[in-house]
């Protein structure tokens, strides 16, 4: 258990938010943990779920005495939520979230909360799934968290963040807010873009010959569409980036069919099923 650690507040009690409560109360005995969520049926239902010790009507109630204060709603909120809790925030308190783009947000905390408070987190274990009744099903245990402090951060702030997500079971790993997002715009965002894409291309006629390769490629098409939206506008340049080289790939793909490129054709596919063999290694 992290050093000094006796309350967590968690802004958000969505699947991610929830997952984390649940995991805190089965791990971390004696850390109590309170709820904001702007549905009070949310953060009650999280006490209720046996995540949480107590649920705040007010955010200004939930973030008070936290060592930890986690912001686990849509990125587009962070704004207004840092600017709720800078008043509570003090040179001891980590604040931190769970979103999937760190450079934008970590701006907005540097303005409002000063510097060296917020340190970003990504838990890599979300689902298409959402809302707090789907967090047992997330899983910690053995997946990946990604941490990115700023400059300004020291280094006993990091290590209790490192020491918090390792006490849930996660393996974490420090990068810089700007190769977080370099690298999540490819796996993570660009997936869902291709997945929605594809979706949207598919002739509702056809869905019901769908087989598992077609669902199993747009399962993630399922995602919240408001996370997605602010995923995508607070990491654009990125995502942008990502687009055009899948759209190049695609592209050559064509000229290779159009132009009856059969050996081409077939180096393309060698070439990605020899890469995707990598991955599970």
């Amino acid at each position: 258990m992290p050093k000094n650690l006796k309350k967590v507040s968690i802004i958000g009690a969505g699947l991610i938010g929830g997952a984390v409560g649940k995991a805190v109360k089965e791990r971390l005995h004696g850390c109590r943990v309170s709820y904001y969520d702007k549905s009070s049926a949310n953060a009650a239902k999280a006490v209720k779920l046996g995540f949480a010790d107590k649920y705040a009507a007010e955010i200004e109630d939930c973030v008070e005495d936290a060592e930890l204060i986690i912001a686990a709603a849509p990125v587009g909120t962070f704004k207004s939520i840092f600017s709720k809790i800078s008043q509570f925030v003090d040179e001891k308190t980590v604040v931190t979230d769970v979103g999937s783009t760190k450079v934008i947000v970590s701006e907005w905390a540097e303005d409002i909360l000063g510097n060296g408070v917020f340190i970003g987190s990504h838990p890599i274990a979300g689902s298409e799934k959402s809302g707090i009744d789907n967090a047992c099903d997330v899983c910690f245990e053995g997946a990946r968290c990604i941490i990115t402090p700023s400059e300004s951060v020291c280094e006993e702030k990091i290590s209790f963040l490192s020491d918090f997500w390792e006490a849930l079971g996660m393996q974490t790993s420090i990068m810089t807010a700007a190769r977080h997002d370099s690298i999540y715009a490819v796996l993570s965002h660009l997936p869902h873009a291709a997945a929605a894409a594809m979706v949207l291309s598919t002739p509702e006629e056809f869905i019901k010959y769908a087989g598992k390769g077609f669902r199993d490629t747009t399962r993630i098409a399922e995602g919240d569409s408001d996370i997605w939206t602010d995923i995508f506008m607070t990491n654009s340049e990125n995502m942008l980036n990502s687009l055009d080289g899948i759209i190049e790939k695609l592209e050559k793909l064509k000229f290779f069919i159009s132009n009856n490129y059969l050996s081409e054709l077939r180096d393309f596919f060698e070439q990605a099923r020899e890469y995707r063999k990598k991955i599970n290694k």
